[in-house]
């Protein structure tokens, strides 16, 4: 009897244990569970305190040059990457009316000036030299009358024409006969503008001839102040259109305005551009913008001067930070109607990190942007 009595106790016994080892390991697994909630939410908002997005590298200063004339391009002196300083001639723009201007230019001045050489020789001239005063002012009135735009618009037109047919002919739609026989029309045209302009010279040289036999003479004719008044006023206008045309000539030479790298180069040898096209692009990678497209909640609470970390491509990348130099309205084609603009020194001058892209990291504070999806 003794013994039963011991078993059901022991059994009570061992039950009691591990009912008690059961809640025990449950407290253990719920603190351990509580614990794990407390930690993950942290480190969950921790990740919610910075939102990094991707950033366009450009450089700070850069320079586009755009043509200022039509005209084809001739000759390009730099290369992308090129360094240049100002004044460098980066290419050359040929324009023909610069040229045609140049020239009617001159001759008008060289008019102007042996009509008021011969009204200074006139006053200090006799009635003996009638006859070469009359060839004086015949040579001058034959220099005044040449008018060599027919000759230089027929060799404009021929140069057009070989210019066509070699296109069509690229496109089979010309023969090589009838761009052989443009080009000869273009010689001959040529020839003919040369031959205009030899004849200019030689009344040139009648021209002054007449006015040497005239000076020996002493002819001499009644001038009035007033003619000598407009002689001198169209001196003046004459000089002024030579130096503008010399000064239009010479713009064909396209000159570097700033210091710096040629980024880019637009237009290529042989291009026919018109006024105003975008030529090459020059930029100093002294200081980095870094621009990063946000949506307008985000753009609201960014603040210039705000410090935000730059994530830089270089190699190994670096880290560093930079102060917002710009929030900039910029409407694009996506969700993004800002950008964010960080201008900073260049981190790695050595490497080219135009046209890369970076990335900035932009904190957060408070419950701000918590309802952005990071």
């Amino acid at each position: 009897m003794e013994l039963d009595l011991r078993k059901p106790n022991n059994s009570r016994s061992r039950k009691a244990t591990t009912f008690v080892i059961w809640v025990l390991a449950g407290l253990a697994a719920s603190i351990a569970v509580t614990s794990s909630v407390r930690q993950n939410p942290s480190k969950s908002f921790d990740q919610k305190l910075k939102t990094v997005l991707p950033a366009s590298i450009r450089p700070h200063t850069l320079a586009t040059l755009n043509s200022k004339f039509p005209g084809q391009v001739a000759t390009m002196y730099v290369t992308s990457g090129a360094k240049v300083k100002p004044g460098d001639l980066l290419l050359t723009i040929l324009n023909p009316d610069f040229e045609l201007e140049y020239e009617r230019a001159k001759v008008h001045l060289a008019s102007v000036q042996e009509r008021l050489a011969r009204h200074g020789a006139m006053k200090v001239a006799g009635r003996q030299a009638q006859s070469a005063t009359r060839a004086l002012q015949a040579a001058q009135e034959r220099l005044a009358d040449v008018n060599l735009e027919d000759a230089k618009k027929a060799y404009e037109t021929a140069t057009a024409n070989v210019r066509e047919l070699e296109r069509l002919a690229q496109q089979q739609l010309a023969t090589e006969r009838e761009v052989e026989d443009a080009r000869k029309v273009e010689e001959a045209e040529l020839r003919n503008l040369r031959t205009e302009r030899e004849h200019v010279s030689r009344l040139k040289e009648e021209a002054e001839a007449a006015k040497a036999k005239f000076e020996e003479s002493g002819e001499s004719q009644a001038s009035s102040s007033s003619e000598l008044a407009n002689l001198e006023a169209e001196l003046r206008e004459a000089q002024e259109e030579l130096r503008i045309t010399t000064e239009h000539r010479a713009s064909q030479n396209i000159l570097a305005t700033v210091s710096g790298t040629v980024l880019r180069t637009i237009v290529n040898i042989g291009d026919e551009i018109p006024s105003g096209v975008p030529l090459l692009q020059l930029a100093q990678f002294d200081q980095l913008d870094f621009d990063v497209p946000v949506g307008a909640d985000i753009a609201r609470d960014i603040k210039v001067g705000q410090t935000v970390k730059l994530r830089i491509p270089t190699e190994p990348p670096m880290r560093l930070t930079a102060p917002v130099s710009a929030v900039l309205l910029v409407p694009a084609q996506d969700q993004s109607a800002y950008t964010v603009r960080i201008t900073t020194p260049n981190p790695s001058p050595s490497a080219l990190l135009v046209g890369l892209t970076g990335e900035v990291e932009f904190p957060h504070t408070g419950a701000a942007w918590r309802h952005f999806r990071f």
